[in-house]
């Protein structure tokens, strides 16, 4: 991740964070459905036991970060990164009009990361040094997988268009921005592991906030869609944080 990447969501952040909060609040009621069925995920891996609990807790957090309600965060998080006012409408419209794409992520990713945990729980009993080998290609597949979910939204977002073409994108990031890709992962699991601890945070403004950044590293590093480029944010410093009346707002 870029240092500009960085300053720009956390500038996005502290500009609009009444309206995160209340993104976050839309979001959470949009995602019942979804959260409902991460909750049966979960109870799914509870009852099967051992490392079957993380293989739950992993796909319900897919199947709610993939879905229609977090594309609405990104595309909401899109436009303030742009300096441009965010309009319930629009954002709705757009995050309507990319449902099917939003969903079929989640479903794709979903069924990937099942099949890789199968693969590691059938080739780690297997043995050998041919299991292990297998194993470990099936864990550096759910890496993979994992970076690429949780970068697809915010090309779809940014982008527009199908899901292969975000799942080309995704996967050309990964390939130029390694670093980046895992940094993002390492700050969803962060945002995640925060957000139940804290009980209320990933209903309060923490998902919004991740949107933000993500969407923001991503669009940094491979250009702004369109020729559109970020807000200034380098000519702003402490005297901004202590005195925002003083800023300039884009």
């Amino acid at each position: 991740m870029s240092i500009t990447a960085w300053r720009l969501a956390a500038w996005v952040t502290y500009d609009h964070v009444g309206g995160l909060v209340v993104a976050n609040l839309l979001w959470a009621l949009a995602s019942l459905p979804w959260l409902a069925v991460a909750a049966v995920l979960m109870a799914a891996g509870w009852a099967v036991g051992g490392a079957w609990v993380a293989v739950g807790c992993l796909l319900a957090a897919q199947w709610v970060l993939l879905s229609p309600p977090t594309l609405a965060l990104c595309l909401a998080a899109s436009a303030w990164l742009r300096g441009r006012p965010v309009q319930v409408r629009l954002v709705a419209a757009s995050a309507w009009s990319l449902a099917l794409p939003a969903q079929g992520a989640g479903l794709l990713g979903c069924l990937a990361t099942l099949v890789l945990a199968v693969n590691v729980s059938f080739y780690t009993a297997m043995g050998g040094w041919l299991g292990v080998v297998l194993a470990g290609l099936a864990i550096w597949g759910a890496l993979l997988v994992g970076v690429v979910s949780v970068s697809v939204l915010p090309f779809l977002a940014l982008h527009g268009g199908g899901l292969a073409a975000a799942l080309r994108r995704s996967l050309r990031w990964l390939v130029l921005r390694p670093r980046a890709g895992a940094s993002l992962v390492a700050t969803t699991v962060v945002t995640l592991a925060l957000g139940l601890a804290s009980g209320v945070g990933l209903a309060c403004g923490l998902l919004a906030a991740w949107a933000v950044l993500a969407t923001a590293v991503v669009a940094d590093s491979l250009d702004w869609p369109g020729g559109t480029p970020p807000p200034e944010v380098a000519s702003r410093g402490l005297a901004d944080l202590l005195r925002p009346w003083a800023a300039d707002r884009r």
